[in-house]
């Protein structure tokens, strides 16, 4: 009976003392690429099946990846979504009608990045070869704005 037991506390303290595996670390990227000119006038309601809960930027916020995740956000987006929030027009006049999935979008990505690490991309997610190549010396600038824009 001793054997026994002294084997099952082997075993146990065998299995309680192996290393678990470590948390996965899981970037997630929300940026899109713009839907209004220079004047805030939406080009299209392209967005909305997007942010929609089946869409790519919907599962992204909706349905996110398990473990440490680390969330990159363009800021231009976010401006853009938070603009679709209000009464908006697309160009022609139309009024857009996507201000409820809008909403719901920003509600759950402020909800699910809540005390998670959050990265500014630079303002609209230029290429990184075209900043390196027209603004190697601004790249910093980019980040920086990015960060106070998104904030």
């Amino acid at each position: 009976m001793k054997k026994l037991l002294s084997i099952i506390c082997a075993l146990l303290i065998t299995v309680l003392s192996a290393p678990t595996a470590g948390a996965v670390d899981a970037p997630i990227y929300i940026t899109e690429p713009t839907h209004r000119q220079l004047d805030g006038v939406f080009i299209d309601d392209g967005l909305i099946p997007l942010l929609a809960y089946d869409g790519r930027l919907g599962q992204l916020v909706f349905n996110p990846a398990r473990g440490n995740r680390s969330w990159f956000i363009d800021p231009q987006l976010i401006e853009e979504v938070t603009a679709m929030t209000s009464d908006y027009t697309v160009v022609g006049g139309q009024k857009g009608v996507g201000g409820v999935v809008a909403k719901n979008w920003l509600n759950q990505l402020t909800a699910i990045t809540r005390g998670e690490r959050i990265n500014a991309m630079p303002y609209g997610n230029p290429s990184g070869y075209w900043i390196s190549k027209l603004a190697p010396t601004a790249k910093s600038f980019y980040l920086q704005y990015g960060a106070k824009r998104l904030t």
